[in-house]
């Protein structure tokens, strides 16, 4: 040690900074008969060293403040573990990665319950090499995943509930088709929009993987068909749109069966009367733009005899009818909703 000499100390200590502990109750580790530093005795007469530099009492304020700062840090870090490592512990016993075989050839990697039931996050392989990566509760899979079929070359990424598709999700297949909607029990059924691999797609409601009840379907030949839908057919009520025209009527499997109306696009003229199997047949009425009828007997879709219903229609031109009826034929033309012709077909006295 070194000693210097002070008008107050005949000697004094000279202190390196290594030999400092924090402020708050000090010793000396080498057990020797030394004084112990506390903030009342340290004083400007007691001069300190750090680094071979001397400190001033700003120098050693901030130094203390440093090593408070340290010491809760290094404590808030200590109860962030503690509460680490009791969360982990309430985790249902989940082991992670946990690898399960079966009898039949089924393979499990992922999280058990304290059963060994999958329950959280795996990977399901099945015999026949499908497979399934997702959420699993009580042995079974439920909550998000996707399903990789190798045999039907297909993948579904969704809701599932019990091992089957259940919710809204989405599925590929190889050959670039797509479903993205509403399942039910693994098939489609609900809302959903399927688009086919040749680009033409149909957007409404499904029914048991089927398409059923009100939708719409688009063809890559611009033909457009809108209304109700049975086993994957036009049932009932609808409009089919093509190049030449548009059929506003009634259908059953995929044909025009029933009353409807035909509008032409370059002519301008309406066919209205009753259809079997696309072709009209018995009485029907053909109207020109200029509203000029005839009322023709039809039989395999070709006209047997007209009669010229002009000299009736002139003498109603003014009537209530008559501005209905011509009403009714714009309807058709500018495509007006299906529902309205739909009531003002019904309405017709042919």
């Amino acid at each position: 040690m070194r000693y210097q000499n002070n008008k107050n100390f005949s000697k004094r200590r000279i202190i390196t900074i290594n030999q400092i502990k924090p402020l708050n109750n000090i010793e000396n580790n080498n057990n020797q008969n030394q004084n112990i530093i506390t903030n009342e005795n340290l004083n400007s007469d007691f001069p300190i060293y750090r680094n071979n530099i001397k400190m001033n009492d700003k120098d050693l304020n901030n130094y203390e403040k440093e090593e408070i700062k340290s010491m809760k840090n290094k404590e808030k870090e200590e109860k962030n573990e503690l509460f680490l490592k009791k969360k982990s512990t309430k985790k249902l016993n989940f082991a992670k990665n946990e690898i399960k075989q079966y009898s039949n050839g089924i393979k499990y990697i992922g999280e058990l319950d304290k059963n060994s039931h999958k329950s959280g996050k795996g990977k399901l392989i099945l015999s026949n090499g499908n497979y399934y990566e997702g959420e699993f509760k009580n042995d079974k899979m439920n909550g998000k995943g996707k399903f990789t079929d190798i045999i039907n070359n297909s993948i579904y990424e969704g809701n599932f509930i019990d091992n089957e598709k259940n919710g809204f999700g989405k599925e590929i297949f190889s050959d670039g088709s797509k479903y993205e909607g509403n399942f039910l029990n693994g098939k489609r059924n609900g809302k959903g929009k399927l688009i086919l691999s040749n680009g033409s797609e149909y957007n409404g409601n499904f029914i048991n993987d089927k398409i059923e009840g009100k939708g719409k379907f688009k063809w890559n030949e611009n033909k457009i068909y809108e209304g109700n839908w049975e086993n994957n057919c036009l049932n009932g009520f609808g409009c089919f749109i093509e190049n030449n025209g548009k059929f506003i009527g009634f259908f059953q499997n995929d044909k025009k069966n029933g009353f409807g109306i035909n509008y032409f696009y370059h002519s301008h003229n309406y066919i209205i009367g009753y259809w079997i199997n696309d072709k009209i047949e018995g009485i029907a009425i053909f109207v020109n733009s200029d509203l000029n009828f005839k009322i023709c007997n039809m039989k395999n879709n070709q006209i047997e005899k007209c009669y010229n219903l002009n000299n009736e229609i002139n003498n109603m031109k003014h009537s209530n009818e008559y501005i209905e009826l011509k009403n009714f034929f714009n309807d058709v033309k500018n495509n007006k909703s299906f529902v309205d012709n739909k009531m003002k077909l019904g309405n017709l006295d042919l």
